[in-house]
């Protein structure tokens, strides 16, 4: 996945990106066995039925790799919540956002008795945030951002460019 990542920040000319997805991909963290994750685990993309069962939506992410990426993707995601607020708000958002992604990495352990560790967490965490603004860098490149208003990636570009460049030490724009 980083390969392909790597190839399309260089044809999006995102020099940043590609540096910092050449940064994660000469320094690479191993996580464990591959298994089926979904790659884009959130709250919407599940159905909680009136017994509790859950159905989780939208497979076409899906990806194997070791399970920290699914792990990483949701605590990522709910740290930096997409949602639109006022300036005065963003404060409060941010620290509820952390505090449910503390909550979610608890509560995964607790059920699966699988524990990522903080460095391992943080190197897919910039995974994502590098796949997502790869993603968002099309976007722009190709002149479609337009119909894309309040897409997650835009919402929380800002904050997954300080994730990616805290882990890789590249400078990173969020667009």
């Amino acid at each position: 996945m980083l390969r392909h990542i790597e190839a399309w920040t260089t044809s999006t000319d995102r020099n940043d990106l590609a540096n910092a997805t050449r940064w994660l991909l000469n320094h690479p963290i191993e996580a464990g066995e591959d298994v089926i994750c979904h790659g884009d685990l959130h709250p919407f993309n599940m159905v909680i039925d009136e017994r509790g069962g859950v159905t989780v939506l939208d497979w076409s992410a899906a990806v194997l790799a070791p399970r920290a990426l699914d792990v990483a993707f949701t605590s990522l995601l709910l740290s930096n919540p997409p949602l639109e607020v006022p300036g005065r708000a963003r404060p409060v958002l941010a620290g509820a956002g952390r505090a449910l992604a503390h909550r979610f990495l608890a509560r995964y352990r607790h059920h699966t008795g699988y524990a990522v560790d903080s460095s391992t967490l943080a190197w897919y965490q910039a995974v994502v945030c590098v796949r997502a603004l790869a993603e968002a860098a099309s976007w722009v490149h190709d002149d479609a951002l337009g119909g894309r208003a309040g897409h997650p990636w835009l919402l929380s570009g800002t904050g997954f460019a300080k994730h990616l460049a805290a882990v890789t030490g590249v400078r990173v724009r969020a667009l």
